[in-house]
């Protein structure tokens, strides 16, 4: 799924998302849209139509999730439940385990500061932090913008929490979670119960994963995602982690994971029987002037370790050493970017701040 801002991607304009054959999804968060309910509200009263309109999303298939992949902060601000003593531990970098390399831990899956940290816990409604602050969204809330949206897919109600969350916080979350979820299923026509994906909840525990995958196994959901993932575990906790909640879920039904994004990362959930993927990698890697070059096979062409040996799956256009680089950003690829743009192009449009940069990188 294509991350958004705002409902829109990042430097695409609609004609440019359209001409991208590879983008299967968009994923649309409830953190930055909710302040905007009672506008999708009226739009669904006086057009009558949705997301995929009022966004000019055409036909890619839209996912409406709670969290913000790019929004978690090792400091997440506290709940009206959460006591200070329930602060995570000092996450581990899952990109910093000795199964991936320190080059690319540095510069791949660092994230910018947020403001937006997962929304906490709170009796009976979970939280939605935007430009105008914190707000309370209620059960009834979230079935009126999904209701409004009409995503195709969209993420059950929840209370997530991060990896390194306290387990009596976790403990709640799940319990909440299964009860938003009851809560919103109630509320929802029963045509919307065939696009819900519920959520397993329950940080870094296995025994409340466990009890979390079983109960929403049990509901009438078309999928599942599964939550706090890429919040700080380490990747062999990530893998153990995954397959225990794989063994509870029906094998005929997606699942989702909102966050990992590097390219060895998505490899190694697929074998762990992951189907969907919302990430901010993309454009992450654009934000930084990097161009991704990993190829499908290894060991690299040499071509393309011509100037990266140090990290061979990108390219970081602003080094100067590509100012007269006339090569295309990744030989032999039959994108538009790499036909008809060179390293050196993309490199002074980097340095001169032009626009057309972060198109050409997305």
């Amino acid at each position: 799924m294509l991350y958004t801002k705002d409902g829109s991607p990042p430097h695409l304009t609609p004609d440019l998302l359209d001409a991208i054959e590879d983008v299967q999804g968009v994923h649309l968060g409830l953190q930055e849209l909710f302040e905007h309910k009672d506008v999708f509200v009226k739009y669904r009263q006086v057009k009558d139509k949705g997301a995929h309109d009022f966004f000019a999303l055409g036909e890619h298939v839209t996912f409406f999730g709670i969290r913000d992949p790019m929004a978690f902060t090792e400091s997440p601000s506290s709940g009206p439940t959460q006591k200070q003593t329930d602060t995570p531990q000092q996450p581990n970098n899952p990109s910093q385990s000795p199964s991936s390399s320190s080059s690319s831990s540095s510069s791949s899956s660092s994230k910018p500061p947020s403001s937006s940290p997962l929304p906490p816990v709170a009796q009976g409604y979970i939280t939605a932090t935007s430009k105008k602050g914190r707000a309370k969204v209620t059960v009834q809330d979230y079935a009126d913008i999904i209701t409004s949206l009409s995503p195709d897919v969209f993420s059950g109600m929840s209370a997530e929490v991060e990896w390194r969350a306290s387990k009596k916080r976790s403990h709640k979350a799940c319990h909440l979670s299964s009860d938003l979820l009851d809560g919103l299923l109630a509320l929802l026509p029963p045509h919307m119960h065939q696009r819900v994906f519920g959520v397993v909840s329950g940080a870094g525990f296995k025994d409340q994963r466990l009890r979390s995958a079983q109960d929403v196994a049990k509901k009438n959901v078309a999928g599942f995602v599964l939550s706090g993932f890429d919040t700080g575990e380490t990747l062999d906790e990530r893998a153990e982690m995954l397959e225990i909640i794989m063994q509870q879920l029906p094998i005929d039904k997606p699942k989702l994971v909102t966050g990992p994004g590097r390219p060895e990362e998505v490899l190694d959930m697929i074998a762990a029987g992951v189907d969907m993927f919302c990430t901010y990698y993309p454009h992450l890697n654009t934000q930084m002037a990097c161009a991704l070059s990993f190829p499908v096979s290894y060991p690299f062409p040499p071509s393309q370790q011509q100037h990266d040996a140090h990290d061979p799956s990108k390219l970081n256009l602003r080094d100067p050493v590509y100012v007269l680089d006339k090569l295309p950003m990744v030989p032999g690829c039959l994108c538009y970017a790499c036909r008809t743009h060179t390293r050196a192009y993309v490199h002074h449009l980097l340095n001169t701040h032009e626009m057309l940069a972060d198109v050409l990188l997305t």
